[in-house]
């Protein structure tokens, strides 16, 4: 009966005020935990208040009834970006490019009943690996004038998948979504977000105590509290890369096949503390079909030994990547630092250098096996989270003609090109909260003269009938606003 009459006593404070029952979760959280009433009495006073809220003026918005949980979130972002590259054919020959651009992501989670999630992000950019719009750009997708045109202001779906999370060591994911893996700009855009499946297993071990023994209270030796814990890690991806539809058609003895990439991905990260630790992740990428891989249509990529136009390839024939990226955090002085790198080789390099010889008819040229490799090392200095945050970060890159997938790697580095290395500086420091000033240069010069800068997309060479760059500068002043 007293029970009764507190439950009684609660539902009517909570339900005094539609504003306050909105932010009556932790208050039951509370009551719950200190037994003044059940688990079950808590879920439905929960379910009570969603229902009284929606009837109120201030709940004109009626949620579905499974959803559980809902995010609105996006950022924008103001910017101004100077690209210049030299032609290695002829170093007197430059191209530059001087523009302002903008870009809008709009995004929603809900978190659903029974363990399900499901996203999506609203984005300016048809491109995958870009989502910027050029201010009155000369040309536009719908022809016409440009001044102030509208017409590249489409907005595209950039994700939209579904999540489930019913065992607590293993997310599934399929559709368009974030990229699922452990990897740096140097292999993948971080704005791409490709599509398919994912599958992402994670265990952790510890506390443990300072025999090394894991400890479910998490204390370490002498009362200690022990903070060390060990995540380890199994991503699996199967993305749909390149598919054709129909595969074959009436009348013709030519057919396609989809190509997809498969990527195995393992891998451990331990916590030493809440702001101490070391992540590696070994990766392995291939693709489902390397005979005719291209998916341009040609059997071989269209890439020659010489500096000159026809020296880029984005072919994907002869790729069997094995990437290792790795990061360890810590701080000193109340400053987090952190240290990070990648490396990846393709292990059919010297198959892949072939077949361009080929199509070149130049095999005479000998390629070294650093054509084949791609690294990268850095520093990073504090990081920005509130208001008067900054942050410093540096890395030289290292991409050989043959070692990466030239679709995937980032068009601002480099100007989406292989066979370049050079530095990459970013500085940046909040305004406020939400408004994030940052600064990126990145210079980069050709590794190896006697080929080509492989790749296609970048601003100053958009296209594989260009001539390889020489030497490359890119500066770009960004105001980004997160809400």
């Amino acid at each position: 009966m007293k029970k009764t009459i507190q439950l009684i006593l609660i539902s009517g404070v909570l339900f005094s005020s539609a504003v306050f029952a909105q932010d009556s979760g932790a208050l039951l959280d509370l009551l719950e935990k200190k037994k003044v009433i059940t688990p079950q009495e808590a879920q439905d006073v929960r379910a009570d208040l969603v229902k009284e809220y929606t009837a109120t003026p201030a709940g004109k918005i009626n949620i579905s009834a499974p959803v559980k949980e809902l995010r609105i979130y996006g950022d924008t972002r103001l910017r101004y970006e100077y690209r210049e590259a030299q032609s290695q054919a002829n170093q007197s020959d430059t191209a530059s490019a001087s523009r302002f651009r903008y870009r809008l992501r709009l995004g929603l989670d809900a978190k659903l009943t029974d363990n399900w999630f499901f996203g999506v992000r609203l984005e300016t950019g048809a491109g995958a690996r870009s989502t910027n719009v050029t201010m009155s750009q000369t040309t536009n997708t719908a022809g016409g004038s440009p001044e102030f045109s509208k017409a590249n202001n489409t907005l595209y779906v950039g994700q939209l998948y579904l999540k489930n999370t019913t065992f607590p060591w293993l997310t599934l994911t399929g559709g368009k979504m974030p990229n699922p893996l452990v990897t740096t700009p140097m292999v993948w855009k971080s704005d791409i977000s490709p599509e398919g499946f994912a599958q992402q297993f994670k265990y952790t071990f510890g506390p443990f105590n300072d025999s090394g023994h894991a400890e479910s209270g998490g204390k370490g030796g002498a009362g200690v509290p022990s903070q060390f814990t060990l995540d380890v890690f199994a991503n699996l991806a199967e993305f749909a890369y390149d598919t054709a539809s129909p595969q074959n058609s009436f009348g013709s003895t030519l057919s396609k096949n989809d190509t997809w990439l498969f990527v195995w991905q393992g891998g451990a990260k331990a916590n030493f503390d809440k702001k101490t630790f070391l992540q590696v992740a070994p990766t392995f990428y291939f693709y489902s079909s390397t005979k005719n891989a291209d998916f341009n249509g040609s059997p071989f990529p269209s890439n020659t030994y010489t500096g000159t136009a026809g020296g880029q390839q984005t072919g994907i024939n002869n790729l069997e990547i094995f990437d290792i990226p790795v990061e360890f955090d810590w701080v000193m002085a109340d400053i987090p630092f952190r240290v990070f790198g990648d490396f990846a080789y393709n292990l059919q390099g010297s198959e892949r250098a072939q077949a361009a010889a080929r199509a070149a008819k130049n095999p005479g040229i000998n390629v070294g096996g650093d054509a084949y490799l791609a690294w990268q090392a850095g520093l990073g200095i504090n990081r920005i989270k509130k208001k008067g945050d900054w942050q410093l970060l540096g890395y030289w890159q290292s991409s050989g003609q043959y070692s990466l997938d030239p679709n995937l790697i980032d068009d601002d580095v480099f100007d989406a090109h292989l066979n370049m290395q050079g530095p990459v500086l970013k500085a940046g420091y909040a305004l406020t909260d939400a408004v994030i000033f940052n600064v990126t240069y990145n210079y980069g010069m050709i590794k190896d003269s006697n080929l080509g800068t492989g790749g296609a997309g970048g601003t100053m060479n958009g296209s594989t009938s260009k001539p390889a760059e020489h030497s490359y500068n890119l500066l770009q002043v960004d105001l980004n606003v997160n809400f």
